[in-house]
């Protein structure tokens, strides 16, 4: 499992964002994540598969 954040700004903008990576088999991986700014919120969810 891993887990990351970050934060950005731009001409008085501002965001920050969290994500979250979670191997659940050596070939399944999970990911979802959320990011924010004074406009609104975007969450986000991906899954993937290798053989």
């Amino acid at each position: 499992m891993s887990v990351g954040v970050g934060g950005a700004s731009y001409q008085g903008y501002a965001a920050a964002a969290v994500a979250l990576n979670l191997r659940v088999t050596q070939n399944l991986v999970l990911k979802a994540g959320a990011g924010t700014t004074r406009s609104g919120t975007v969450y986000t969810a991906n899954a993937s598969y290798r053989w």
